[in-house]
């Protein structure tokens, strides 16, 4: 026998039957998770929608609430600090104002003068008595302006708006600084004066009063401005010359303390022209 040719068996070797595939456990399991994910998805959405669908209806029933009590809103009344105030008119300078009712006032033909009763740091002279703020309104004829506006001492400061009307402003320096608030109508200039002024130390409160008062100012309806009629209505006699009114008269110690010159009715307005030095 030939070694190398191959032997057959006789008896046929038998063939194992095929075996049908097994559908994984995992596709089935997945279907249900899928089928579960979706209804708890449905779910959900339609708790979102009925969780919206409930906070709309609160809030419209919210508005409805709101606007069936709101009322209309309460108009805010703005308190007039000038309400208790005084009135003063000057027949003769044409004008009414109104002042604190604790302020004391001084009347004379050529101006109005006022003691605010508030204490400021400067002394009287030759007293160890402070002297109280003054708030002081005149009319100044134009030549007599123009001139006091061209002193040393004058100092012209920014304009001020009160009520509508400008207000130009001048610190001027004399016995005490003093604030000048000029308004210029119908040809004349009406000169409202505090004193003693220092911008730092001034009272804040008066410095308000003084911006009511202004925006309380008004002309006298179809009266005619008037300060004087003759010569005699102007000046004071004293030391040897004339002021244009006692206020520049220190009656106390007889001297005139601002200047002198002979005073003259011009146009119904005092004027003051300053005495000629004697050669």
């Amino acid at each position: 026998m030939d070694p190398q040719a191959p032997t057959y068996s006789s008896t046929p070797t038998p063939i194992d039957p095929p075996v049908a595939p097994e559908m994984p456990k995992e596709a089935k399991d997945n279907h249900w998770v899928t089928i579960l994910a979706m209804a708890l998805f449905v779910l959900g959405s339609l708790a979102v929608v009925v969780f919206l669908y409930y906070q709309n209806q609160q809030l419209k029933g919210m508005l409805a609430s709101y606007q069936g009590t709101a009322t209309s809103p309460t108009p805010i009344t703005t308190t007039d600090p000038t309400a208790n105030w005084k009135t003063y008119s000057h027949k003769q300078l044409g004008f009414t104002i109104k002042y604190p009712e604790e302020w004391i006032i001084k009347e004379d033909p050529k101006f109005v003068e006022f003691d605010t009763n508030i204490p400021s740091d400067k002394k009287l002279m030759d007293s160890d008595k402070n002297v109280n703020y003054i708030f002081q309104m005149s009319v100044d004829p134009q030549t007599n302006f123009d001139e006091w506006t061209k002193y040393p001492s004058t100092t012209k400061l920014e304009s001020q708006t009160v009520g509508g009307q400008v207000f130009e402003r001048y610190i001027a320096a004399d016995l005490y600084y003093s604030l000048n608030l000029i308004l210029k109508q119908n040809g004349k200039n009406f000169r409202f004066m505090a004193y003693p002024y220092e911008a730092n130390v001034f009272p804040k409160s008066l410095n308000n009063d003084i911006n009511q008062i202004l925006s309380t100012f008004k002309f006298l309806g179809g009266e005619e401005v008037l300060s004087c009629k003759v010569d005699a209505d102007c000046g004071v006699e004293s030391c040897g010359c004339t002021a244009k009114n006692k206020d520049f008269i220190d009656q106390n110690k007889n001297i005139c303390a601002v200047v002198c010159g002979n005073a003259k009715c011009v146009n119904n307005l005092c004027t003051l022209n300053p005495l000629q030095p004697q050669p």
